[in-house]
Protein backbone atom coordinates (compact mmCIF):
# COMPACT_ATOMS: atom_id res chain seq x y z
CA UNK A 1 0.00 0.00 0.00
CA UNK A 2 2.44 2.38 0.74
CA UNK A 3 -0.04 5.30 1.78
CA UNK A 4 2.18 6.43 4.83
CA UNK A 5 5.18 5.15 4.38
CA UNK A 6 8.39 7.19 4.49
CA UNK A 7 11.61 6.02 2.40
CA UNK A 8 14.31 7.27 5.23
CA UNK A 9 17.33 6.96 3.44
CA UNK A 10 20.10 8.60 5.99
CA UNK A 11 23.14 8.14 3.50
CA UNK A 12 24.51 11.11 1.96
CA UNK A 13 24.80 12.25 -1.61
CA UNK A 14 28.77 11.95 -1.33
CA UNK A 15 30.46 10.04 0.79
CA UNK A 16 34.09 11.64 0.68
CA UNK A 17 32.56 14.68 1.94
CA UNK A 18 30.77 12.97 4.38
CA UNK A 19 33.63 11.40 5.63
CA UNK A 20 35.50 15.16 5.49
CA UNK A 21 32.59 16.15 7.76
CA UNK A 22 33.10 13.71 10.32
CA UNK A 23 36.78 14.43 10.11
CA UNK A 24 36.16 17.99 11.22
CA UNK A 25 34.30 17.06 13.78
CA UNK A 26 36.74 14.70 15.28
CA UNK A 27 39.20 17.12 14.84
CA UNK A 28 36.58 20.24 16.77
CA UNK A 29 35.66 17.53 19.39
CA UNK A 30 39.24 17.30 20.18
CA UNK A 31 40.01 20.88 19.27
CA UNK A 32 42.74 20.37 16.73
CA UNK A 33 43.08 23.99 14.95
CA UNK A 34 45.84 22.64 13.01
CA UNK A 35 44.00 19.35 11.21
CA UNK A 36 40.60 21.75 11.55
CA UNK A 37 42.01 24.80 9.73
CA UNK A 38 43.33 21.73 7.02
CA UNK A 39 40.22 19.96 6.36
CA UNK A 40 38.65 23.64 5.76
CA UNK A 41 40.80 24.21 2.91
CA UNK A 42 39.89 20.64 1.50
CA UNK A 43 36.90 21.48 2.07
CA UNK A 44 36.90 24.71 0.02
CA UNK A 45 38.92 23.29 -2.52
CA UNK A 46 36.55 20.22 -3.16
CA UNK A 47 33.24 21.27 -2.19
CA UNK A 48 31.24 22.14 -5.50
CA UNK A 49 27.47 22.04 -5.01
CA UNK A 50 25.05 22.07 -2.34
CA UNK A 51 25.07 18.29 -1.98
CA UNK A 52 28.61 17.91 -1.21
CA UNK A 53 28.01 20.73 1.68
CA UNK A 54 24.78 18.96 2.37
CA UNK A 55 27.03 15.68 2.84
CA UNK A 56 30.04 17.33 4.72
CA UNK A 57 27.59 18.70 7.32
CA UNK A 58 25.74 15.32 7.50
CA UNK A 59 28.89 14.01 8.35
CA UNK A 60 29.52 16.09 11.39
CA UNK A 61 26.12 15.76 12.69
CA UNK A 62 26.48 11.75 12.29
CA UNK A 63 29.70 12.08 14.57
CA UNK A 64 28.80 14.76 17.04
CA UNK A 65 25.37 12.55 17.60
CA UNK A 66 27.64 10.02 19.40
CA UNK A 67 27.89 11.16 22.84
CA UNK A 68 31.11 11.78 24.69
CA UNK A 69 33.01 9.38 26.50
CA UNK A 70 31.84 8.17 30.26
CA UNK A 71 36.02 8.65 30.96
CA UNK A 72 35.36 12.54 30.44
CA UNK A 73 32.04 13.10 32.73
CA UNK A 74 34.48 10.83 35.64
CA UNK A 75 37.77 13.18 35.10
CA UNK A 76 35.50 16.25 35.79
CA UNK A 77 33.37 14.76 38.76
CA UNK A 78 36.94 13.83 40.52
CA UNK A 79 38.02 17.31 39.67
CA UNK A 80 35.45 18.71 41.79
CA UNK A 81 36.66 19.18 45.07
CA UNK A 82 34.77 18.04 48.63
CA UNK A 83 32.83 20.87 50.31
CA UNK A 84 35.34 20.85 52.94
CA UNK A 85 38.48 21.49 50.82
CA UNK A 86 39.31 24.79 49.91
CA UNK A 87 38.92 25.96 46.19
CA UNK A 88 42.03 26.83 43.93
CA UNK A 89 42.46 30.37 43.38
CA UNK A 90 41.09 31.55 40.15
CA UNK A 91 43.20 32.56 37.35
CA UNK A 92 44.33 36.13 37.24
CA UNK A 93 45.44 38.63 35.19
CA UNK A 94 49.08 39.60 35.66
CA UNK A 95 49.65 42.98 36.76
CA UNK A 96 46.21 43.31 37.77
CA UNK A 97 45.83 42.55 41.55
CA UNK A 98 42.40 41.25 42.92
CA UNK A 99 39.16 43.46 44.46
CA UNK A 100 39.75 43.90 47.84
CA UNK A 101 36.82 42.29 49.92
CA UNK A 102 37.19 45.30 52.90
CA UNK A 103 37.11 47.93 50.71
CA UNK A 104 34.06 49.62 49.58
CA UNK A 105 32.99 50.40 45.78
CA UNK A 106 33.46 53.54 44.89
CA UNK A 107 30.85 55.90 43.42
CA UNK A 108 31.05 58.02 40.22
CA UNK A 109 29.93 61.22 40.40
Amino acid sequence: MGLFRRDNNDSPANPAMAELGREFAIARRHRDRKTMRRIGRQYDATATTDADAASFQHGQQTYDAIPRSSARAATSAAAEQPPGRPQPPSIRRPGVAPPDPNRPERETP
